[in-house]
């Protein structure tokens, strides 16, 4: 039950962040392209790639998630 609460945490935090960084960014730049969601998905991306490799490179990960 403790991870689906940190599970749940973590969405809420995603969820608070991304709202907060598209409102900004999209009352910052004006256009059609929504580029406050091109920059949530971006950095997230990158963000959670990041943290992969690094868990992966320290073996924090257990062998099953890492690969082959």
């Amino acid at each position: 039950m403790g991870m689906v609460f940190l599970i749940g945490l973590g969405g809420f935090a995603g969820a608070v962040a991304r709202y907060v960084v598209d409102r900004q960014v999209t009352a910052s730049v004006a256009g059609v392209m929504p580029w406050g969601t091109l920059l949530v998905n971006v950095s997230g991306s990158f963000l959670v790639g990041l943290a992969f490799a690094l868990l992966s490179e320290r073996a924090a990960l257990p062998a099953e998630l890492r690969g082959p």
